[in-house]
């Protein structure tokens, strides 16, 4: 009996280590999953949502000149987050990640504007 425990043992420790070693990163239960980098052809700007929760929007393609960013969860296909554009004010985001997993569409919601402001985008997986 101790002779397969152990053997035991020996198969089912590497198992542990494997799923732990798994990140769920926001996605749902289909598999699609917010978490990467996101592009528009519109001004070249990137945004990366983080598995940690966290996103944010930089000027350039290099996603290197931070604009603005914040939290978000995600719920199935869902986002909602809020943020912070710095010395301009706070804002909030709503949106929806195509089936595919590749198409984006997503409000930023200025709340420095009275009333607040709606800026809709289509976005692609880069």
């Amino acid at each position: 009996m101790r002779g397969i425990s152990k053997k035991l043992m020996v198969c089912l420790i590497p198992c542990v280590f494997v799923l732990a070693g798994c990140e769920h990163g926001g996605s749902d239960s289909s598999g699609n999953s917010i978490v990467g980098t996101w592009g528009q052809d519109v001004d070249g700007g990137r945004t990366v949502f983080k598995s940690d929760g966290t996103w944010a929007e930089y000027s350039d393609s290099a996603a290197t000149e931070y604009h603005l960013g914040g939290t978000y969860t995600q719920s199935g296909n869902s986002i909602t987050g809020s943020g912070t554009n710095p010395g301009v004010g706070d804002l909030d985001i709503q949106g929806t990640l195509g089936s595919d997993g590749n198409t984006f569409e997503m409000d930023f919601i200025e709340h420095w504007h009275d009333p607040y402001k709606h800026n809709p985008g289509t976005f692609t997986r880069m």
